[in-house]
This record gives C-alpha cells, sequence and structure tokens, in this order.
C-alpha cells in the first residue's frame, strides 16, 4: 500500500460594501496551496464571478495537486 499525501491550504475571502460606489462589492482574497510554505497569493476584486472563480480554480488545484503552479 503507498504512501497516503495529505494536502490542504488556505483561502480567506474578506469582502464588504461599500456606500455611494457601482459596484459597491470589494473582496481581497489571500490564498495558498500549501501550508508548509509561506507563499501567498493576494488579489482583489469587486464581481461576485471573479471572487466563485478564484474559490472554484483553488479547489481545483488543491484537488489536482497542483498548488501554487496553477
Amino acid at each position: 500500500m503507498g504512501k497516503v499525501t495529505e494536502r490542504s491550504g488556505v483561502l480567506i475571502v474578506r469582502a464588504w460594501v461599500e456606500g455611494g460606489s457601482a459596484p459597491s462589492l470589494r473582496a481581497r482574497i489571500t490564498q495558498s496551496h500549501d501550508l508548509t510554505t509561506t507563499e501567498q497569493i493576494v488579489t482583489t476584486t469587486a464581481e461576485v464571478e471573479d471572487v466563485l472563480s478564484t474559490v472554484r480554480d483553488w479547489l481545483d488545484a488543491l484537488l489536482s495537486g497542483q498548488g501554487a503552479q496553477h
């Protein structure tokens, strides 16, 4: 039986709504695909679809084992 390799990462979405501007959503996404390093990717957006796409891409990378190369 082969050795089981565990992969783990972290993704934080900080989202807020700003009054008086359009679009009013703001989001800052911090992600890491490998908790053994300090490497992080930080993105910002004002679009819901961009947040959802980033989360989906992060999960796909974690599942495929591509890590930060994704």
